[in-house]
């Protein structure tokens, strides 16, 4: 195959998934006209803004639970490095910066939307102390879930960038299991 015609599928297929995107989220987005599920998503979002994540650290070193504590970290560790990375590479643009006339009901946290870093590390989570904890494993996964449909229903996220953030944060889990 000749680099051109690679070239040529590889835009084809950006502009069909960000079509899929673009409507995608417009659906989504009418969830966000009931103000209920607006404030529940920016609960479910503020979750998973990293506070979380501190306190389960602190709870596993006070709870003596050592290996687990390492595995998350070393967990979040690559994580982190693969998410950032991914987000200066692709360097995608948030819905409201180039949807004309889209407001977000949040402030993001950066610049990029690509992969969302909040569904990554959700599901980095539920995949990891889901493991150890296998009775806690369908709530993790459906607190995942919701996650990176509120960051969809708040406007800071096109669907695939919550897509994405899901299968980073499950893959490294599976990794580091």
């Amino acid at each position: 195959m000749s680099y051109v015609y690679q070239e040529n599928v590889l835009a084809k297929t950006v502009k069909a998934i960000h079509r899929l995107d673009l409507h995608l989220l417009a659906k989504i987005q009418q969830f966000k006209s009931h103000s209920l599920i607006t404030r529940y998503c920016r609960y479910i979002s503020f979750s998973a803004d990293g506070y979380f994540y501190v306190l389960l650290g602190i709870y596993l070193l006070y709870s003596s639970q050592y290996e687990l504590f390492n595995l998350v970290s070393l967990a979040f560790i690559i994580e982190r490095i693969i998410y950032f990375t991914s987000k200066n590479l692709f360097k995608r643009n948030r819905p409201a910066d180039c949807i004309d006339g889209f407001c977000s009901s949040i402030i993001p946290q950066d610049k990029f939307s690509f992969p969302s870093g909040h569904t990554s590390a959700a599901f980095l989570i539920a995949g990891t102390i889901g493991i150890w904890y296998p009775s806690l494993m369908a709530i993790l996964y459906l607190w995942a879930v919701w996650v990176g449909l509120s960051r969809i229903i708040l406007g800071v996220h096109f669907p695939s960038d919550t897509v994405a953030g899901a299968a980073l944060g499950a893959s490294v889990a599976a990794m580091v299991l």
